[in-house]
């Protein structure tokens, strides 16, 4: 007896509706990884933020503990107002300078082969009265002849297509019975991720960093996101750039600033230090930093290692200041 002989046949309805199934699935699959994509690129955790001891203490804390991952970054200019040389901050959510991957299935056409059977409720005559003896009875043969015979629905399964080995044997398979066709399209943006959007041009700002109000001493750092890409593409580094001002908001020329990797340091790949930990700001207050962030190594068998954040954080001590950084390195196989 062939496999296909011993291949199951199964109600009509299920195998036909099986497809359809599996394509709502691919689709609630690609929703899921969006709502994972905007939260790894679009949102990160706040620190400091205290725990309610109820029983929502868990929900109320990750609802309450997010927020946008901004883009930041210094430049000089005139400011118009006085004429003066001033320096900017301009702050923008890093999720509004991404291409947001917004998939959905538009059409899904299936084409496979079928072999259909009417499932009847069929008794033999060994099953009637006297069947075994052959002493049948007429009379109770047309009487019941509707119980014998009833018509019950369609099965099926999928049919076989005949082929030639190499050994010129000619063989039945149920390989490549189905042919797929998927087509995407980009998905209208849902209500509430539209209205989101909307408010990225509330969060975008540009100001001068010498007019904000209660001002302090404090060290700025350009970016305070990082994101690596895979680290099996090879060696990537990054450059840190550090502004230091006083309680003024003026830069501090000629002091020092020390970067250190804190927390858990992944052993694969190795994050370290391109540039000297301590370093000494220009006229401009500014140091400028490189962290590097080497080829994952291989290892047999491979072994798959989840999202990394490395914590980069830089410090003075004229003025007593820090700031951090995160470097995010995804998870990848190596």
């Amino acid at each position: 007896m062939t496999i296909i002989d011993d291949e199951k046949i199964i109600d009509l309805g299920k195998l036909l509706s099986q497809p359809l199934i599996s394509t709502l699935e691919a689709d609630f699959y690609t929703a899921q990884r969006f709502v994972e994509f905007m939260t790894d690129y679009g949102l990160e955790p706040v620190e400091n933020v205290p725990s309610q001891d109820n029983e929502n203490a868990a929900l109320d804390k990750l609802s309450g503990s997010l927020k946008l991952k901004m883009v930041t970054f210094l430049y000089r200019q005139i400011d118009p107002s006085d004429r003066q040389e001033k320096l900017f901050r301009v702050e923008v959510p890093l999720i509004s300078l991404i291409p947001l991957p917004l998939l959905q299935i538009q059409e899904a056409e299936f084409q496979f082969n079928l072999r259909i059977f009417s499932e009847i409720d069929l008794q033999t005559s060994t099953s009637k009265r006297g069947g075994l003896t052959g002493d049948t009875d007429e009379n109770v043969e047309k009487e019941e002849a509707s119980q014998y015979e009833q018509f019950k629905g369609f099965q099926a399964r999928l049919s076989p297509h005949a082929g030639t080995s190499e050994q010129g044997e000619i063989k039945t398979t149920l390989d490549a019975n189905m042919a797929v066709k998927i087509q995407m399209k980009h998905a209208d943006l849902p209500g509430g991720l539209a209205y989101w959007m909307s408010t990225f041009n509330n969060a975008t700002s540009v100001r001068p960093i010498s007019s904000e109000s209660n001002l302090s001493a404090r060290l700025d750092i350009v970016p305070s996101s990082l994101v690596a890409n895979d680290p099996n593409t090879g060696e990537q580094t990054f450059l840190i750039t550090a502004a230091l001002f006083d309680d003024q908001g003026n830069p501090v020329a000629d002091e020092t600033v020390t970067l250190e990797i804190e927390g858990t340091v992944p052993d694969n790949p190795t994050v370290r230090l391109a540039s000297p930990a301590t370093l000494t700001t220009n006229n401009n207050g500014v140091v400028q930093f490189s962290v590097t962030v080497e080829r994952a190594r291989t290892s047999t068998p491979p072994v798959k290692q989840t999202q990394q954040r490395v914590i980069l954080t830089l410090s003075a001590t004229t003025p007593n200041v820090s700031s951090q950084a995160t470097l995010t390195i995804p998870e990848f196989t190596a």
